[in-house]
């Protein structure tokens, strides 16, 4: 899934790529920092303590001012464990930054390419979609990629790089304590096995109901005058509490095996800790290994399990994440579109002349369903300076014959003509420049009354506004 992802998303992926970049060289910094963090403790309980002789590697640090008393050596070990602790701050504090800025440019670019698809969509494809549904996939299934990349495909391969370098150095302390404490892995990948697939439908099925909810509240607040005036509030209360149990219901089952792959996690860690306690302690009494150094184990082995819990609660991260792919992509993958044709050609204006501003219908036949169609065998034409009134009853088809003049559908059969240009052959932009529409309902946008005006003409000056008013 995750090279899926990549793969289909990598025009929004490459612009971030730098910032990727500086962030994994961050993520590095912090393995190699937490890789040190326990050394001081294992210096002062061994050397300090113990009067153990410095490890070779570390046999400069005698050499520093006041070391050669106990005292000294204590102070200057305390400030290396300071100075570890404020330089992971630091790096952390840089990593959260880095992360949000990467993460909010990967989830509002995923959601303005689906914004973009949707608007492109045919009026067919959107009266068969959800509103609500749709607005909840371009506010919230769209932060999937930002998910993906920085909250699994990142933090794997930073989990990765720690595992390899904190079991070398176990290795280095003592093999068979690191092998001892890397048996846990064995039921997590197992649990990961069991649980991933169920956890990713479940949460794709609770995704699924939580769009039904905001579908139900964006139709009831939509026909809020129809429902207030046959007195239907409380029906409307019902159905959204009906769909909101639904949801919860399909949110409870994601929980339910969320809960049962976290307790499996947990019981294989203290597993793992409880081994190596054992076998270390052993160790010690038999004088392979020195207190400190069974300390610094077990700061490895704690170490050590935090990228294997990664590992492990990365795949509900990822059946999150894929479940909200999956409906991203229902919508980028739709093809439901009124497009130019091939060697489509601006439509040009003829200007005074007999066909100035006529507008034909050839056998027009079209429905929004196959096999159903609404209009059929039309034939119409308006002269310039004409005034048709479509007369029928509700649904007879007055708005979808008209719809067709701007290209918002395209007829099954049959030709549009303006000017005697069939406007299929024609770009749909040029099409579109051409027409004014007076829609049936009233509607305006949340902007000025002179911004309404101009909607169809952002060029237009303050006089033409005017004149248009």
């Amino acid at each position: 899934m995750i090279a899926a992802a990549f793969a289909r998303f990598k025009p929004l992926v490459r612009p971030q790529a730098s910032r990727i970049g500086a962030l994994t060289g961050l993520a590095v910094l912090g393995i190699a920092v937490d890789a040190l963090l326990p050394w001081p403790l294992k210096l002062i309980i061994d050397h300090v303590i113990a009067h153990d002789p410095l490890p070779p590697v570390v046999e400069w640090i005698a050499a520093l001012p006041g070391s050669a008393s106990p005292a000294g050596m204590l102070a200057w070990l305390a400030v290396a464990m300071l100075a570890l602790f404020l330089a992971t701050a630091g790096l952390r504090l840089a990593e959260s930054v880095l992360q949000s800025d990467i993460s909010s440019r990967l989830r509002l670019g995923l959601a303005g390419a689906v914004f973009d698809r949707l608007q492109s969509l045919s009026l067919v494809w959107h009266r068969r979609g959800r509103r609500g549904d749709l607005v909840r996939r371009i506010t919230n299934d769209s932060g999937c990629l930002s998910t993906i990349v920085i909250g699994v495909a990142l933090p794997l391969l930073m989990s990765t790089m720690t595992l390899i370098v904190l079991f070398v150095i176990m290795w280095q302390l003592d093999p068979q304590l690191a092998i001892v404490a890397s048996l846990a892995a064995l039921p997590m990948s197992m649990l990961m096995r069991v649980f991933g697939a169920r956890m990713t439908e479940r949460s794709y099925q609770h995704q699924e109901a939580e769009g039904t909810v905001w579908a139900v509240a964006e139709q009831t607040l939509a026909a809020i005058p129809v429902v207030q005036g046959f007195g239907r509030e409380e029906h409307e209360s019902t159905r959204f509490r009906a769909v909101a149990d639904q949801s919860i219901a399909a949110y409870l089952h994601t929980l339910s095996s969320e809960i049962q792959f976290r307790i499996g996690i947990d019981a294989s860690e203290v597993f793992g800790v409880s081994a190596v306690m054992i076998v270390g302690g052993l160790h010690v009494l038999a004088g392979n290994i020195s207190i400190g150094t069974l300390v610094v184990f077990l700061s490895y082995v704690t170490a050590l399990y935090a990228p294997l819990l990664t590992f492990a609660y990365l795949a509900m991260t990822l059946a999150s994440a894929t479940a909200s792919a999956r409906r991203v992509e229902q919508v980028l993958d739709a093809d439901d579109r009124v497009v130019d044709v091939a060697g489509a050609v601006p439509l040009i204006a003829s200007g005074a002349g007999a066909r100035r501003g006529e507008v034909r219908f050839e056998h027009i036949t079209f429905g929004y369903e196959p096999g159903y169609p609404i209009l059929r065998d039309i034939d119409l034409e308006a002269r310039i300076g004409e005034t048709i009134a479509l007369v029928g009853s509700s649904g007879a088809g007055k708005s979808t014959l008209v719809s067709l003049v701007p290209r918002l559908h395209d007829p099954w059969q049959g030709r549009m003509l303006i000017e005697g240009q069939d406007i299929r052959k024609a770009t749909i932009d040029s099409v579109r420049e051409r027409i004014a529409l007076v829609l049936q309902d009233p509607f305006l946008l949340p902007i000025s009354v002179a911004e309404n005006i101009a909607y169809g003409r952002p060029s237009a000056t303050r006089a033409d506004i005017v004149a248009a008013a």
